[in-house]
C-alpha cells in the first residue's frame, strides 16, 4: 500500500512539473541553468545569504515571495537544488506555512515520513532534471554511474539527486542505495526493481560498497557483478549463481557511498514464484 501511494504522488508531482516547465519553458538546459531568472519570472526574488543556521528558506514579503539560499551555496549544485527545493515547496504547498527554514537534511530527505520535504525534493529532482531530456541521455546506454556524472556535469546537479532520477525514469530494473559509516541509510527503486532491499542494516561484506567504508577511499571505481544476496533480503535469491552489478562511488567528507545497483539479469518475481512451486512438485 505504501509503494502505490508514493507512486501515486510522484505521478502528482510530475504532472505539476510538466505543468510549470511548460508555463516557463523550463525543458532546456540554458534556461535552467539561470535559476535566479526563471524565478523571477514566477514573481520570486532569490537572494543569497540571511539564512543562518539552514540552507534556504522561502517567505511572504511586502513584495511577494523571497527566496534566501545559503550565501556559501552560490552557484553550486547544492545551491541550485536548494532553489528547486524552496520552488517545490511553494507550487506544491503554497497553502501551508511558507515561513520555514529548509535544513541540509531536508535537502536529503528522500525516502522519509516528513512528506512535505520528500514532496519538495522530488519536485526539484524533476524540475531540475526533465524526464524528456534524461531519457533523450539514457537512450540505449546501459545505467552506470558514469551516466549519473555526465548527466550531473551537464545539469549541475548532484551525484545524489541524479542517481535518484536516473533509477525513477530508467526502463531497466535499477536502485540506488546510499550508505553512511558502513550502514544502509536509505533505498530507492525504480518501478521494475521488485527485490527488497532493508534499511538500517550493516552492508555487506561482499558489496563493493563495503570495502569502500573499510578502505575509507573508493575501492574500484568500475561497474561490477555481485553476489545479489548481498543486498537483497529475498530467500529466493540467497543462491550464488544470482549476481546483481553494482557501481560505487565514495564521499571520504561525508563518510558515504553511493551506489547504483541493477539488476540486469534477475529473475522476475513471477518467474521465482513459478520455480519455487515446481520444487514443491
Amino acid at each position: 500500500m505504501r509503494s502505490v501511494s508514493r507512486k501515486l504522488m510522484f505521478s502528482r508531482i510530475e504532472r505539476e512539473v510538466d505543468s510549470v516547465s511548460r508555463r516557463y519553458r523550463a525543458y532546456d538546459r540554458t534556461v535552467l541553468r539561470r535559476l535566479d531568472d526563471l524565478a523571477d519570472l514566477m514573481d520570486i526574488e532569490v537572494h543569497y545569504g540571511g539564512v543562518s543556521g539552514a540552507a534556504a528558506r522561502m517567505t511572504m514579503g511586502p513584495g511577494g515571495f523571497v527566496l534566501r539560499v545559503n550565501e556559501r551555496d552560490r552557484d553550486t549544485p547544492t545551491g541550485r537544488f536548494s532553489i528547486g527545493h524552496e520552488l517545490g515547496h511553494y507550487w506544491l504547498h503554497r497553502r501551508h506555512a511558507m515561513d520555514a527554514r529548509c535544513s541540509v537534511d531536508d535537502m536529503r530527505t528522500w525516502h522519509s515520513s516528513r512528506t512535505l520535504e520528500t514532496e519538495a525534493n522530488a519536485f526539484a529532482a524533476a524540475f531540475l532534471l526533465p524526464s524528456l531530456l534524461v531519457e533523450e541521455a539514457l537512450d540505449g546506454q546501459a545505467p552506470s554511474m558514469d551516466i549519473v556524472r555526465s548527466l550531473a556535469g551537464d545539469f549541475g546537479m548532484s551525484l545524489t539527486a541524479t542517481a535518484i532520477r536516473l533509477v525513477r525514469l530508467s526502463e531497466e530494473p535499477c536502485a540506488v542505495v546510499v550508505a553512511t559509516a558502513g550502514s544502509i541509510d536509505f533505498v530507492i527503486r525504480g518501478d521494475d526493481f521488485w527485490p527488497w532491499i532493508e534499511s538500517g542494516v550493516p552492508l555487506h561484506p561482499s558489496t563493493l560498497a563495503y570495502d569502500c567504508h573499510a578502505l575509507g577511499r573508493l575501492a574500484r571505481s568500475d561497474q561490477e557483478p555481485v553476489a545479489a544476496f548481498a543486498w537483497l533480503a529475498d530467500r529466493r535469491l540467497q543462491n550464488a549463481k544470482w549476481e546483481l552489478l553494482e557501481h560505487t562511488c565514495f564521499s571520504p567528507r561525508l563518510g558515504q557511498t553511493l551506489s547504483l545497483l541493477w539488476a540486469r539479469d534477475l529473475p522476475f518475481e513471477d518467474e521465482l514464484d513459478e520455480e519455487e512451486n515446481d520444487d514443491v512438485e
